[in-house]
Order: structure tokens, then sequence, then C-alpha cells
């Protein structure tokens, strides 16, 4: 139980624990794609909402499912993009990873927080100054730190975008776990 979550495709959701959701007016804060827009995740906040609730997750590896995808979504840039939006749902993850981790009692977080991480980000954009402007006027397929510098790009634009919300997000994750108690 090393991720707390499974993703979407093959994910089962025993109808009881899904009802409690219900119950408690659970919203989806993260989305999946739409459009042209890769962003996704909702599997893992599903799980993360079910884990609040005390619920387990747990995969069975005897599970096999064929997962098709189209010709047009095999590709560097798709890949690239896909990885960006991915991790701008980070701020999510970051609050349901705090409340895990403190039980049941909220803590606000410091202003501070939000500021430090945005400069951590800014820095490691920074320091590979030279490799995004490169991948600028050519593709650098393969190239793994690309895929970092996508990362780093997707928690920036999150915590730039969101990072003054998280008190409330971090309290709306607080009453979903105490909703009915």
């Amino acid at each position: 139980d090393t991720k707390g979550f499974v993703y979407g495709a093959g994910c089962i959701v025993r109808m009881t624990a899904w009802r409690k959701l219900r119950e408690r007016n659970f919203t989806y804060m993260l989305t999946g794609r739409k459009g042209t827009k890769l962003s996704s995740s909702e599997d893992a906040e599903l799980c993360f909402a079910l884990r609040i609730l005390g619920y387990k997750i747990w995969y069975d590896e005897r599970l096999h499912f064929k997962h098709f995808i189209t010709k047009n979504r095999l590709n560097w840039n798709y890949f690239l993009r896909l990885v960006q939006g991915n991790n701008e749902g980070i701020i999510v993850y970051a609050a349901y990873g705090d409340a895990l981790k403190n039980n049941n009692e909220y803590r606000k977080a410091s202003p501070l927080l939000w500021i430090l991480t945005i400069c951590k980000h800014t820095i490691n954009l920074l320091r590979c100054y030279k490799l995004i402007i490169k991948s600028m006027y050519t593709t650098l397929e393969g190239d793994h730190r690309l895929k970092m510098v996508r990362q780093e790009f997707g928690w920036l634009k999150s915590w730039l975008r969101h990072g003054y919300s998280y008190n409330r997000i971090l309290r709306d994750i607080y009453t979903l776990k105490w909703q009915g108690n």
C-alpha cells in the first residue's frame, strides 16, 4: 500500500463504500480528460476519499485487462502533456496526504507553505533552463529529463493556481470525513 491508490482502468468499488461517499456529498475536485485538457487523477482521488473513510485499497494481481489506446495518444508529445496534466492535481494529492497523515486533527497550513513550494519548483525549473530552451527547437524524444520538467511545470501550475486555497481544500476533505458521524 505504498501509493494508496489504484488506477481507474479496471477499478472496482464496493457499493456500500460508494454510497457512503455519496451520503457525505462527495464531489471530485479533480477531473478526467476533457477535450484537449489532459488532467486526470480522479481515480486516485476516489481512492484517497475512501481511505479517509477508513477503507483499505488493494489490488489483485490476478486481474488482467486490455486497455485500448488510440494511435494519436501513442506519441512523445502526448505523453509529456499527460505527465504535466496529471501533476496539475498535486495540490489535491497533498491535501489528502496531509489529512491521512494527521488523522482526526485538522491542521491549518502556514501561508509560507505556498510560497516555499512555489520557490522550490521555480528553482527546479531554472536549473533545467538549457534543456527547456533546447526542447523548444527539437523534440528530444525519449529524454527522461523532459518528463521531470513537465512534472515540475504541472506542480508549479497547480500551486500557482490553487495554493492559496490549500486550507479550503483540506477543510473540505475533513468535512467529508466527519459528515454523518
